[in-house]
């Protein structure tokens, strides 16, 4: 009877944490993606627009990205001066296949930030494997902190996704988000 009491006690706080506010908010500053010249893969016409800085623009992927050839990583750095002294944080995401990638990452830590047929056709949702050939849009994108963890680092977030071709890197993309805090 104790154990079941402290059971239902332990849940109960879990659950209270869960569900208060986060205390940061989230703005993306850059977004860069860099193909090797040699073999492209995409191409970008990404721009950021407005105060919020909305994402906005275009990717073309240039052939299919299936699971057999194309893998995709991630790797995330933090500075919390905003003095260029980047250290590596345990937000990663190994060397996987881009599909698997789409859907056990992306799709739980992106999904409230990109809505498919709402602000974004390309089918982050790891639903499309291999995904087309074909040009994709995105239209003011904001990011959503729906789904991420409730304490975050605060400070200028680097993440770095790199892109294979039967493991050689062929891209990389560079995104610099600034988490602020807005107390509690």
């Amino acid at each position: 009877m104790l154990l079941q009491s402290l059971c239902i006690l332990w849940l109960l706080l879990v659950e209270s944490w869960c569900s208060l506010p986060k205390n940061y908010k989230v703005r993306l500053e850059s977004f860069n993606f860099l193909a090797n010249s040699n073999s492209p893969v995409a191409t970008t016409n990404i721009r950021l627009l407005g105060r919020e800085r909305a994402l906005n623009g275009t990717i073309t992927i240039l052939e299919d990205l299936d699971n057999e050839h194309f893998d995709l990583s991630a790797d995330a750095y933090i500075d919390p001066t905003g003095g260029g002294d980047y250290k590596q944080i345990p937000f990663t995401i190994p060397k996987l296949p881009v599909c698997e990638i789409f859907k056990n990452y992306i799709q739980r830590y992106g999904g409230a930030t990109l809505k498919y047929n709402v602000n974004t056709d390309f089918p982050f949702d790891g639903s499309k494997c291999p995904i087309p050939t074909g040009t994709y849009y995105f239209k003011n994108v904001l990011i959503n902190t729906d789904g991420w963890p409730q304490i975050m680092p605060i400070g200028i977030l680097k993440g770095v996704g790199s892109i294979y071709k039967d493991n050689e890197i062929i891209g990389t993309l560079n995104t610099i988000l600034i988490i602020e805090s807005i107390g509690l």
